[in-house]
């Protein structure tokens, strides 16, 4: 019994910290895609006004 509840605790855990390292694989993904889309707009930006 004990060792069941163990085994689902450590599966819950196991999941949870999947989910949140995917998630913050996603925000840094979408950080850097944003940054990437800053960086070529400025560039755009820049080189259409010079």
């Amino acid at each position: 019994m004990q060792a069941e509840l163990n085994s689902t605790i450590q599966k819950r855990r196991e999941r949870r910290d999947a989910i949140l390292a995917g998630i913050a694989l996603f925000l840094l993904t979408a950080f850097l895609t944003l940054a990437d889309l800053d960086a070529l707009l400025v560039a755009l930006i820049h080189d259409t006004h010079f």
